[in-house]
């Protein structure tokens, strides 16, 4: 099953979620420009979180005129799968491909924490494996949460069943205190009425430590597919027993799993925040062995096939790099760091880890870890973050990793 992930400007959750599917799930994946528009190769589509277009007007309402929306669309109507995170969610919703909208949290602030939701609806292609009524804690982390619609969408929502996961208290309780943007019915994810597109308000925290969901969340994908070659329409209550019963000859009734299983309602994206800075050097000890020093030394063995042969930071223009550079301002929020292999070799695998070497009394704090594996062509390679306010002035670095070895360091300010 092959997955697709769309990047915008502004996008910054496009390399987790094709870490996950890339790394941990063992499915193909591509990245997706937001100019292209030929989907035809992909069987699913993932709209990651980020600040597309930096949230101008509205979230989302400027990546919606992008050319690979229209495809995206087409891709929909032909039963494929869609799936939108946060910044994802409000642009399925701008596109019309969802209704209602999100918009500012109740009370005006950026929101980070970890919440329970409740899973509303196990019939769909992304719950399937779960149980109706489960309680799901989560990380959110967003300004613009709050779902509203009008009321005549929704009795519709209520009545075609289309509200997957609502906001509710530890013991599955829907309660107005468990809501906490001020999304209408609690509502904190929904989906179309053919049930293969799906929008989910949450995103991690830019500077949080990841932790990825169980490879056997997107592979229910690839068993849903198989089970339904066909999509059934859901939208009346006599095709919603047959797909939760499946009393149809040789085929096999859906199992459906509690525990953390759970998880798969999230996919690839689901990414557990962990604000406490002091355990953010854990997840990667046992893949590169580096202890997030800022006297890191290149590890690069003598006989390594592919190294890089030049390293530089660059600003943002548009969403790609720009002009050249070692200091930034605080407002730039988006960093570029661009590498040059001394040749294009398919499957090397490169990770960028950010780090805050020397800011605001913090001394050596990882930031994130980005990972990427090159096709046959490409010998240049270019990872960027992006934080959702303006970046501490001090000494940072990026450390690049080669085939898990480390090859080079480069040092970079804000002034």
């Amino acid at each position: 099953m092959k997955f697709g992930v769309i990047v915008f400007p502004g996008s910054n959750c496009d390399h987790d979620a094709y870490h996950v599917i890339s790394k941990h799930v063992g499915q193909p994946v591509d990245f997706i420009w937001h100019r292209e528009t030929d989907l035809s190769s992909y069987d699913a589509v993932i709209i990651p979180g980020g600040f597309s277009y930096g949230d101008y007007l509205r979230a989302g309402a400027l990546a919606r005129f992008s050319p690979v929306m229209n495809s995206v669309k087409e891709f929909a109507a032909k039963g494929n799968l869609v799936l939108g995170i946060c910044n994802g969610f409000q642009i399925l919703c701008e596109a019309g491909l969802l209704p209602g909208a999100l918009i500012r949290n109740r009370d005006l602030h950026f929101i980070c924490d970890h919440v329970n939701v409740r899973v509303e609806n196990s019939e769909t292609p992304f719950t399937h494996e779960l149980k109706a009524g489960s309680v799901l804690r989560m990380p959110i982390a967003h300004a613009e949460g709050n779902f509203v619609c009008d009321d005549a969408t929704l009795r519709e929502l209520q009545r075609e069943q289309r509200i997957v996961f609502r906001y509710c208290d530890p013991n599955g309780e829907v309660t107005d205190a468990a809501n906490p943007n001020g999304s209408r019915d609690n509502i904190a994810g929904i989906c179309n009425r053919e049930r293969n597109v799906m929008g989910l308000c949450r995103i991690r925290n830019a500077r949080a430590r990841i932790c990825w969901v169980p490879a056997t969340a997107v592979k229910s994908f690839a068993r849903w597919q198989a089970r339904w070659p066909r999509r059934p329409n859901l939208t009346n209550r006599a095709n919603r027993n047959q797909f939760s019963t499946q009393k149809r000859k040789g085929q096999t009734k859906m199992k459906r799993h509690s525990g953390w299983l759970a998880a798969g309602l999230l996919l690839f994206a689901v990414l557990a925040c962990n604000l406490n800075k002091n355990s953010n050097n854990s997840n990667n000890s046992n893949k590169n062995s580096n202890d997030n020093k800022a006297t890191s030394q290149p590890t690069r063995s003598a006989k390594a096939d592919v190294f890089v042969e030049k390293i530089y930071m660059a600003k943002d223009k548009g969403g790609d790099p720009g002009e050249e550079t070692s200091s930034f301002e605080p407002g730039d929020r988006t960093v570029h760091c661009i590498i040059e292999l001394n040749k294009a070799k398919k499957d090397t695998e490169v990770r960028f880890i950010w780090k805050a070497v020397d800011v605001a009394g913090s001394k050596n704090e990882e930031i994130k870890t980005i990972d990427y594996t090159t096709k046959s062509f490409e010998n240049k390679v270019h990872g960027h973050l992006t934080l959702p306010y303006d970046w501490p002035k001090g000494k940072y670095r990026v450390e690049v990793y080669i085939n898990s070895d480390l090859d080079k360091t480069l040092d970079y300010t804000i002034e």
